[in-house]
């Protein structure tokens, strides 16, 4: 799910290399989303548009994001296959994922890398990439005490340590995303190679007519569409005015995205407090200044001097957008080709 606050207007979007006013926006997204719009606001759409966008981790929704934006489409009345549809095709995508993942462990383990802690991330990269993205926990019927103890390790990272946003292992330099992201070039060919041997085309795209860009974009969505670089490639292809404030059930636990661009935005940070806040107003971020604590609370952990504030204006003129991210480790984002 991706929420959003938004001050400000979208007028137009572009799509397929033309723009299109938001009533067309709001049409069009009804079709390739397969949901009824559920307000005519246009936040909605540009819930609907994120919702296309942010699709790292997960096969299905970058095969769709492949098709909608990576693929020569006559304007934006065409046919759009189920959602089901996607899936079949993301298990192409899957199944060559996890041949070069079933490369990893020798590879890793030189590293130093703890063998049950690749186990563990290895069955999380799986279940990410074979389910739709909207799954959160996978039950697991253990049958020893080992695999007991791995399940539980496969579940609470799903719930609680998302594989994009884990931190660094030990003997490791990088997370274990980045390490994975480094292989994208082996996945294209593994995904292209599978197609060839098999006759296969996709959407009528063959190797002479789009395929390899079509399998690029996918892989490359798969891996780099988080929620900063959503947000980045909505303001690229929107026209209007922005003051918006991005999250999604997916990075909701360690991270949320405000933006400007031709609204104003404000963040205040109150360390002391651990409280971020952002508004519209510079005048509504100044909240936490002079912050009392309710009755009941102990005075001497909040009644005290909880300076220095700081506050960030964005560029509403230029454009500009941050991320904040409060994950305990610190964050690397994927590496792009």
């Amino acid at each position: 799910e991706i929420f959003i606050c938004h001050n400000g207007d979208l007028d137009f979007f572009n799509i397929g290399g033309s723009w299109y006013e938001t009533g067309d926006v709001q049409e069009w997204l009804e079709r390739v989303t397969e949901t009824s719009m559920p307000a005519t606001v246009d936040s909605a759409a540009i819930a609907g548009i994120m919702d296309l966008q942010r699709c790292q981790g997960c096969w299905p929704l970058a095969v769709r994001f492949g098709f909608i934006f990576a693929i020569n489409h006559t304007g934006i009345n065409y046919e759009v296959p189920s959602f089901d549809v996607f899936r079949e095709v993301a298990q192409i995508f899957d199944k060559g994922f996890q041949d070069i993942l079933r490369s990893f462990p020798s590879e890793v383990l030189a590293r130093g890398v703890d063998e049950f802690a690749f186990d563990a991330i290895q069955g999380n990269i799986f279940d990410m990439s074979a389910h739709s993205g909207f799954d959160t926990v996978e039950s697991v019927e253990p049958n020893s005490k080992a695999d007991r103890s791995n399940s539980k390790a496969r579940r609470t990272r799903k719930t609680t340590d998302p594989l994009f946003n884990s931190g660094t292992r030990p003997g490791e330099g990088m997370t274990w995303w980045q390490i994975v992201a480094g292989k994208r070039r082996d996945v294209k060919l593994a995904v292209l190679r599978a197609l060839a041997t098999n006759q296969q085309t996709l959407f009528g795209l063959d190797v002479e007519n789009g395929l390899e860009d079509f399998v690029t974009a996918v892989v490359s969505a798969f891996f780099d569409n988080d929620l900063f670089h959503s947000v980045r490639r909505f303001l690229t292809s929107a026209r209007g005015s922005f003051g918006l404030g991005i999250s999604c059930s997916l990075d909701a636990g360690r991270q949320m995205v405000v933006a400007a661009r031709g609204q104003t935005i404000s963040v205040a940070f109150y360390p002391k407090l651990g409280l971020v806040l952002y508004g519209s107003e510079q005048a509504a971020v100044k909240a936490g200044l002079g912050f009392k604590a309710p009755p009941g609370t102990a005075s001497e952990v909040y009644n005290q001097n909880l300076g220095p504030a700081m506050r960030l204006d964005l560029d509403d003129l230029g454009g500009e957008i941050t991320l904040i991210d409060w994950g305990k480790e610190k964050l690397q984002l994927a590496p792009k080709e």
